[in-house]
């Protein structure tokens, strides 16, 4: 009889163990889960101070200040969701703004000067050194593409159409 009862008592720690761990490993996921909102709300906060600040000198430490996230953090994120750095983001982020603004612009009446300060470009040379690499042309030719008819083309550099002027 003995041995019966030390069966069922072991069984019903099991059972208790097991209802333990579940409660354990549902607590972690709900953590997982609330940290996984929290850093992609954090992300977001990064996004909207880039887009709002385009035009001005974007530092590593504005953008972990406007998130509220450590720089190491913010670093995690964007490598994790973009594949690449916060500020190679931003570099991204503006050379497609600029390519958009260069594609719509009327070269008799535009510089392409102006559209890279803009879009917060301060040093004309990289600027266009990084957009060649960028976009596998020049900001001049995509200027000049834009009057000559020749296509736009998307950020991947795949023809796109234009809508009717």
């Amino acid at each position: 009889m003995r041995n019966h009862d030390s069966a069922a008592v072991s069984h019903r720690n099991k059972i208790h163990s097991y209802a333990i761990w579940r409660l354990r490993v549902f607590s972690i996921i709900q953590t997982m889960q609330i940290k996984r909102s929290t850093h992609e709300s954090r992300l977001d906060e990064a996004l909207a101070y880039i887009a709002g600040h385009m035009k001005e000198r974007i530092r590593l430490d504005h953008l972990s200040e406007a998130s509220g996230v450590s720089k190491r953090t913010l670093g995690y994120l964007f490598l994790h969701t973009f594949g690449i750095t916060p500020m190679a983001f931003v570099k991204r982020e503006r050379l497609r703004k600029a390519r958009m603004l260069l594609q719509q612009a009327d070269p008799a009446t535009t510089k392409v000067a102006s559209i890279a300060r803009e879009c917060g470009f301060i040093h004309m040379g990289q600027f266009s050194l990084d957009y060649k690499r960028q976009f596998k042309e020049s900001p001049s030719d995509t200027l000049q593409q834009s009057q000559t008819g020749e296509g736009a083309r998307s950020v991947d550099n795949r023809p796109t159409t234009r809508p009717f002027r």
